[in-house]
């Protein structure tokens, strides 16, 4: 039998007392406080793009213009694909641009990261001439192109992560306002024959590049979302191909039968 005091090293259960050690030293948890950059996650992409364009408008707004622009007679020409999105007409059309690229991608980069939604928004520039060039050709500046794409860029991030996406009546209702605010917009510039005239192809297939582009790069959030995900990349990689290859067609096309002089004034699509 065991007395208690050869037991006294047994006991299966002890209070320890404030000198004890525990078996495990304590932590307190404290959650470090999240700088502001990282909390509140600025859209470097559309920034970094805003940036070059203001300073272009602002310093180089005169010069090297006919190299910039989106000439239909120049497609060959491939940087004209993008660089025609840092020429504005004025301070008023490049600042609405600015502001509302910059307004509409602060949730699109805090959630997708900068570089997919600055590709997207390239992707929007390059669609959208591309569709000007078939549907009305001529020249073309400014970003309203690239600013359609991040703007309908949201339905695709919606769709891609319905379930866990917040907010979402208020960013349908917020893109909904601004198209339908930039259509009026649009009709009442066309009906008062005002110039420049505005080139609805651009805005169109900006529209739809940022639709089609959107389903490919953006991401999921989680994998609540996923199994959707799959599907709706698959939807727009065939979308985009075959969006690309009717608008080079078209484009070709149109280029062969509109002579070089009447490119500007008239076209022919059969010939």
């Amino acid at each position: 039998m065991i007395t208690p005091e050869k037991n006294k090293f047994l006991t299966p259960v002890t209070t320890p007392s404030s000198d004890d050690r525990f078996l495990l030293p304590y932590h307190e948890n404290k959650q470090k406080e999240l700088p502001l950059y990282v909390k509140y996650k600025p859209p470097y992409a559309i920034l970094a793009a805003s940036f070059i364009q203001i300073i272009y408008h602002a310093v180089l707004r005169n010069t090297k213009i006919t190299r910039l622009k989106f000439d239909p007679n120049k497609q060959e020409e491939v940087w004209r694909y993008f660089t025609y999105m840092l020429i504005h007409d004025n301070w008023y059309h490049l600042i609405l641009n600015v502001a509302i690229q910059c307004l509409i991608s602060i949730p699109l980069e805090r959630q997708q990261d900068s570089i997919r939604v600055g590709l997207l928004y390239l992707g929007g520039g390059f669609l959208g001439a591309l569709g000007a060039a078939c549907t009305s050709p001529d020249y073309v500046i400014g970003a309203s192109a690239g600013v359609y794409a991040l703007l309908i860029s949201h339905v695709s991030d919606l769709l891609l992560n319905f379930k866990s996406i917040r907010y979402k009546k208020t960013r349908c209702i917020v893109v909904g306002v601004i198209v339908m605010s930039d259509v009026i917009y649009n009709a009442v510039h066309f009906y008062k024959d005002s110039v420049p005239s505005i080139s609805w192809g651009a805005h169109v297939f900006g529209a739809i590049a940022g639709l089609i582009f959107g389903l490919m790069i953006y991401k999921t959030y989680n994998n609540v979302d996923k199994p959707l995900s799959k599907v709706l990349f698959y939807v727009g990689l065939i979308s985009s191909v075959i969006t690309l290859i009717v608008l080079i067609v078209v484009c070709m096309q149109v280029k062969r039968c509109t002579p070089v002089n009447m490119m500007h004034v008239k076209y022919t699509y059969i010939c």
